[in-house]
């Protein structure tokens, strides 16, 4: 489950919002929060989804997870709620972008630009490395690049997502292989 937000509720502790991607969260579950160079262990106290109790939730539903032994300030949003083993952080892989054209707000990328990349619910910085020789792949053409983020996060071969150049979206890709 990708963290949408984190809440400390007064007497209660920790909570975590965000839809359940896959798999099942059950009360009482061991979980481990991963992402942003950090993995910490915790346990899901409590679940909740719009204001009633749940002994479990499944795969689309949108829910709160109380946590124990964890501060808010110790989670980021953008960081994945998995079972222990199961989630693991990557910051280089290898994508399929595709530049959008100029009136979809399409500019030409450049190699070794600092761009934001956008995962579940975050924006990280990363450089995009082109291939040998390349120095810019044009509005309406698409490219095998290389892409290095300054922080890791949980992220599979096969995941679309959006590139940014500050608010405006330029680009989209497509994950085809991790490397590291």
């Amino acid at each position: 489950m990708p963290i949408d937000s984190v809440f400390n509720v007064t007497g209660r502790g920790t909570f975590v919002i965000g839809r359940v991607v896959s798999g099942v969260i059950r009360k009482g579950d061991e979980l481990e929060i991963v992402g942003f160079n950090k993995t910490q262990k915790t346990v899901a106290v409590q679940i909740e989804k719009f204001r009633q109790l749940l002994d479990e939730a499944k795969a689309g539903d949108n829910i709160g997870v109380q946590l124990r032994g964890v501060k808010k300030e110790d989670i980021t949003p953008g960081q994945v709620l998995a079972t222990p083993g199961t989630a693991v952080a990557h910051s280089k892989f290898e994508a399929k972008c595709l530049v959008l054209a100029e009136k979809e707000g399409g500019i030409p990328l450049c190699h070794k630009a600092l761009l934001q990349f956008g995962f579940n619910t975050v924006k990280v910085t990363g450089q995009i490395l082109l291939p040998d020789g390349a120095d810019k792949v044009m509005p309406k053409d698409s490219a095998d690049v290389t892409i290095e983020l300054i922080c890791p996060l949980v992220m599979e071969e096969g995941t679309s997502f959006p590139i940014f150049k500050g608010k405006r979206k330029i680009a989209t890709g497509v994950i085809s292989k991790i490397l590291k």
